[in-house]
């Protein structure tokens, strides 16, 4: 109640909230980054589809000691959703070009950055195209066949997924120039009384 937009005190159920906080950037910064973390959520159900069994769940780096950055990778039983790896950077120094095992070639976007300007964030560059996208490198790393190397920002998660392959269209069918044939006209009725 109100750690939505950073209140200061506690929740006390006897009086509002610190609702003239939001007259603090900062304040409302927060707001908008716990609204926009709600929003991203419920749009991917690979975050909570499978959220009570290891289904959903794949440790893919969980022992960089050094570096301090937890990876892994929320999946859905869905196989037309891929796969939402995250990368949590605990420290306060940023993390250049570094290494994500991944699964699959392709194109990887970055789908939500903890440390994006529009929640009061750094903006720390995270190396790849301005649309977000970036490609894996056809290289095992850390026992996974592929990788892909991003800048991580300091103190910040970065949530990436594969983009979908487009579908190939299917070739149009050529139609065939129907010719309509003309009725044919009934037979006239044979008078049975004649």
């Amino acid at each position: 109640m109100g750690a939505e937009f950073g209140q200061f005190v506690e929740w006390r159920f006897y009086e509002e909230l610190q609702w003239f906080m939001l007259d603090f950037e900062s304040h409302r910064l927060l707001q908008e980054f716990c609204s926009r973390l709600n929003r991203f959520y419920i749009d991917h159900p690979q975050l909570w589809v499978d959220d009570h069994t290891w289904a959903g769940f794949e440790w893919i780096d969980a022992s960089d000691t050094v570096n301090n950055v937890f990876i892994y990778a929320r999946k859905s039983p869905k196989p037309e959703e891929n796969d939402i790896y995250v990368t949590l950077n605990m420290v306060p120094q940023p993390l250049e070009e570094y290494k994500i095992p991944v699964y699959e070639l392709g194109t990887y976007k970055i789908v939500m950055n903890t440390d994006d300007m529009a929640f009061g964030g750094s903006g720390y560059p995270t190396g790849v195209n301005p649309d977000g996208t970036f490609e894996a490198v056809d290289e095992s790393y850390n026992g996974k066949p592929y990788h892909v190397k991003v800048n991580i920002p300091p103190l910040a998660g970065i949530y990436f997924m594969k983009v979908a392959e487009p579908k190939p269209k299917a070739a149009p069918k050529k139609k065939a120039a129907a010719k309509k044939a003309a009725p044919k006209k009934a037979a006239p009725k044979k008078d049975k009384n004649k």
